[in-house]
């Protein structure tokens, strides 16, 4: 795969046909943190204007992480009234409580040290991963190193990464896809 295909604009993002969800880290920060608060700003003007007609979406626990950061406010009003907060339908709310029970044990310290997943990542994972068990393919923007490795076991189990696909954050406006069934996930970043 050409290198240059793994590489998405916002607004090509918004045009993709299944559901983007974003995380909070995504929508906050960029890989290169170079990013000011002037920048920000204008991130999420752009992005507001994106989620009033596109596939951008978010979880409701994402939403209580914004909730954090004055500045964020006005954007989760546009992701509020533009109903793009994240809902699984009948059959992905059983499959959500199936993989949710089976891989529950990324939210223990214990087991997993130093790669466990906040109850926000966790969620926001499974929810796509019941999409696309279930539904349709889907994509989950995340700079998250920790959900990208409970996400490449995940998906091997499941037998489900032709239908899920994962971007990161690279920098103020461009994403990147992460391919080739998630391996060597840090050649990419």
């Amino acid at each position: 795969m050409n290198e240059n295909s793994k590489i998405f604009s916002l607004e090509k993002l918004a045009q993709m046909k299944y559901p983007i969800l974003f995380d909070t880290c995504t929508i906050l920060h960029c890989l290169d943190d170079k990013i000011n608060s002037y920048k920000k700003k204008d991130f999420f003007i752009l992005m507001k204007n994106y989620i009033e007609k596109s596939n951008f979406y978010i979880s409701y626990k994402v939403i209580e992480e914004l909730q954090e950061w004055n500045d964020c406010t006005e954007m989760i009003k546009v992701f509020i009234d533009n109903d793009r907060i994240f809902e699984l339908n009948e059959r992905e709310q059983s499959t959500y409580g199936d993989l949710y029970r089976k891989f529950v044990y990324f939210m223990d310290d214990k087991i997993m040290g130093d790669k466990v997943l906040s109850e926000t990542d966790f969620d926001l994972q499974i929810k796509g991963f019941s999409r696309a068990k279930k539904s349709g393919p889907i994509a989950l923007a995340s700079n998250d190193l920790k959900i990208y490795h409970a996400s490449k076991i995940i998906l091997k189990k499941e037998d489900i990464c032709y239908r899920f696909e994962f971007f990161i954050r690279k920098n103020f406006l461009i994403f990147k896809r992460i391919c080739d069934n998630f391996e060597d996930v840090l050649r990419y970043i």
